[in-house]
């Protein structure tokens, strides 16, 4: 009785050891794998150690059925668990993805179409050329380091807009995310980094383009 005891104590302690460590990830995932693992470990310990000292051959048996179902019962758990962990972090990244992309667009559009708007209006007194109207609405937002300083972006710390030209014709604005992979793993970010997620506007007096650069 005391062995058994000290067993069922001793997979208690394994299983909760290996659930609670990972824990400081921020996901619970990570610890239902781990602990399905130690389940699946100390099963195949205990079948290896507990049926040679059973002498009924009957009990051998069932004893052997019963610790087999649960080893491959934690080895199908620790699978489902690990495909619902990529299914999570895929997913996770998509919606990163699709509101980084967004919020780049829009801070990079949003100014340039204002400027634009501003230079082909009727009512326009400035002749300034469409460059240099943009740096003239826009020059709190410029740092020295060339960072498009906007507002709406400010609290976000994986998302980057640089001023990265400024003449009197055009304007190009680089969009740059710290979180995001790009297409290409050894293509040169802006900021010097590379293969991150990266876009590019270009106000001209002819309109906006703005694409994807990686």
């Amino acid at each position: 009785m005391k062995k058994i005891i000290l067993w069922v104590g001793t997979g208690i302690v394994v299983t909760g050891v290996a659930f609670f460590i990972p824990s400081q990830t921020g996901s619970i995932w990570p610890s239902v794998i781990a602990s399905s693992i130690a389940v699946f470990v100390y099963l195949i310990v205990l079948m290896v150690v507990m049926l040679p000292k059973i002498t009924s051959g009957t009990k051998r048996k069932m004893m052997g059925w019963t610790l087999s179902l649960l080893i491959i019962g934690s080895a199908v758990s620790a699978a489902i668990s690990y495909v619902s962990t990529q299914r999570q972090a895929d997913t996770l990244s998509e919606i990163r993805y699709t509101i980084d992309s967004k919020v780049a667009e829009l801070y990079v559009k949003k100014p340039m179409l204002k400027t634009l708007r501003a230079y082909h209006s009727e009512d326009r007194v400035d002749d300034s050329a469409i460059g240099s109207l943009f740096v003239q609405k826009y020059d709190s937002l410029i740092t020295k380091d060339s960072l498009f300083a906007h507002e709406g972006i400010k609290d976000n710390k994986m998302l980057t807009i640089y001023l990265a030209k400024a003449n009197q014709d055009s304007i190009v604005l680089i969009t740059e995310s710290s979180y995001i992979d790009g297409k290409n793993a050894d293509y040169q970010n802006f900021s010097g980094a590379r293969g991150q997620y990266q876009t590019k506007g270009i106000l001209t007096t002819n309109g906006v383009h703005y694409e994807r650069t990686n």
